[in-house]
């Protein structure tokens, strides 16, 4: 007589369930990018933008964080690896690339870093190889990130910066690298652990880079800019970023990385909605085969389980 696997046991709620934590992440990053373009265009200098907002957000995980005490030695070095990588490398790169992008292109590139990350996955999280029945999913959409940066690059009129997009493909490539060391570093190591350590390295490492050109050079700021840049810290870095670390305790890299797909949309919506910029055939279709093939991509992942006879 053969036993029944038991089934495994579903989220007890919302705070359970990673894609919870990844909508989160996606509408934090999306939503940054027309933030920071509107930030930039309005006279802070790209140096200018690192140091008020992860000071911010280090004092935010500092204090709602880390009250239950310090990590250990392995959490802490482990944070300090994603605070370089995850955090500050990518923040660098990206934020020069949304300088010399349209809003809505910069926050397109993002859609690329899945690819990314199941790359990285593939080489560096144990048991995480690549699944190709992901493959129908992740082409669906990167074919609606592709219409979006076509629809994006017709309605702004603007020829794209090729340092930009290079730049912009470098940010990438880091954030691919550190999405997959997050996956196999919480798969060990709680959220909460290595939240508190990856900020506090990316700030100092942002401050020390930024220091020399200009970026502690603060006083010119008016109201409006301080409080972008503190929406920034805690919408779009310290939330976002936590929550990437809270879905990948139970979600797969390849999971997880979804995040770079729906925060272009979210980004594109932004740039309509507070930047002015149109709403395009291209920009409806292309979001629609996003959030289709995202769906599609995480649900083929899952081996249905076979029937007993």
């Amino acid at each position: 007589m053969r036993t029944t696997p038991a089934t495994p046991s579903r989220p007890r709620g919302l705070l359970d369930n990673p894609w919870t934590w990844i909508a989160l992440a996606a509408l934090g990053f999306g939503g940054g990018f027309p933030l920071s373009k509107a930030l930039l265009d309005s006279g802070v200098g790209v140096w200018q933008f690192f140091t008020p907002r992860y000071v911010v957000a280090v004092v935010l995980v500092l204090g709602f964080i880390t009250r239950r005490g310090l990590s250990d030695p392995i959490s802490r070095n482990r944070g300090a690896a994603l605070g370089l990588l995850n955090l500050a490398l990518p923040t660098v790169l990206l934020t020069f690339a949304t300088d010399l992008l349209p809003a809505s292109v910069a926050g397109i590139l993002v859609a690329f870093v899945p690819i990314a990350t199941i790359t990285c996955a593939h080489v560096v999280v144990p048991g995480e190889r690549f699944v190709a029945r992901r493959l129908p999913g992740l082409t669906i959409a990167v074919i609606g990130a592709v219409m979006l940066l076509t629809g994006s690059r017709t309605s702004d009129g603007v020829a794209l910066s090729v340092l930009g997009i290079i730049v912009g493909i470098l940010g990438v490539a880091a954030a691919g690298l550190g999405g997959a060391l997050t996956r196999r570093f919480a798969m060990q190591t709680p959220a909460i652990d290595l939240a508190a350590t990856q900020f506090v390295v990316a700030a100092i490492a942002l401050v020390i880079v930024s220091a020399p050109a200009g970026g502690l050079e603060l006083g010119g700021f008016d109201a409006g800019q301080w409080i972008g840049l503190v929406l920034m810290a805690i919408l779009s870095t310290a939330l976002p970023f936590y929550a990437i670390l809270k879905a990948a305790e139970t979600a797969s890299a390849a999971t997880v990385a979804n995040v770079g797909y729906l925060a272009p949309v979210v980004a594109a919506g932004g740039a309509i909605v507070f930047l002015g910029d149109p709403v395009t055939a291209a920009f409806a279709v292309g979001a629609t085969l996003i959030i289709a093939g995202v769906w599609l991509s995480d649900r083929l992942a899952t081996p249905t389980p076979s029937t007993a006879g």
